[in-house]
């Protein structure tokens, strides 16, 4: 999340100088998209765009975006934002059946992923009320789960967070470590396009074992998006 963050930051004042050249020229419907970590991007400049500071971007343009390929652009959270910014069709996933890529990253829930105003909240006020050895037992298993929960995000923190960012600062001098969400709670993000792949697809692009990124090129989503919807 933080590299593809890096790259948007990059990017994003060229992007939004460009588009404001254009409004000037009387453009007002802009496309974003990307393929694979640039689907990744695409998801974050169209939030980036919603909620820019920028009192002279033009507020009366209108965007439609495209991740195909993508992985899981944030949380569950993040997702609905994106869902609710985009609704009404101008915001959309792009999926093959076949490729791995959009079911990255590691997905993983924890209690502090709920919304405020769920059963876990204070699971030992709410079993109070039952007797001494059912509420042993209860508090005794949700506490195995939810420490082990707890310890697999610490785990993924510190792999994918600390760790990843002693690399990123190696090629980016100067680079600040920013304050990691405590959420692994990734999701998908935008009306879906399932490009569903059958018999006929695993012959054109039958794996051979080795290469893993087989059905995530251009070439396989372009055969299943000729072959399941109509294009000019």
């Amino acid at each position: 999340m933080a590299g593809w963050l890096l790259g948007l930051a990059s990017m994003a004042p060229d992007i939004v100088a460009k588009i404001k050249e254009y409004y000037g020229k009387g453009v007002r419907a802009f496309i974003i998209i990307g393929h694979s970590q640039g689907g990744a991007i695409a998801f974050l400049l169209r939030s980036y765009l919603q909620y820019m500071d920028d009192p002279a971007f033009p507020k009366d343009i209108v965007f439609k975006t495209y991740c195909s390929a993508a992985p899981k652009p944030g949380n569950l959270y993040y997702a609905y934002d994106f869902d609710y910014i985009t609704r009404g069709g101008w915001g959309f996933r792009v999926v093959s059946t076949r490729d791995w890529v959009p079911e990255t990253p590691f997905s993983l829930q924890t209690t502090s992923d709920f919304t405020a105003v769920n059963p876990f909240a204070d699971v030992k006020k709410r079993t109070r009320q039952q007797k001494l050895m059912a509420r042993l037992a209860i508090n005794y298993m949700y506490g195995r789960l939810n420490r082990a929960s707890r310890r697999a995000s610490r785990r993924m923190q510190r792999i994918l967070g600390k760790l990843a960012y002693k690399q990123v600062r190696k090629s980016v001098p100067g680079y600040a470590r920013p304050d990691f969400v405590n959420s692994h709670h990734y999701m998908p993000a935008g009306s879906p396009v399932i490009l569903y792949a059958g018999k006929d697809y695993d012959e054109q692009f039958p794996y051979d074992g080795k290469n893993v990124f087989v059905h995530h090129m251009f070439p396989p989503y372009l055969y299943l998006l000729k072959q399941q919807y109509k294009m000019d």
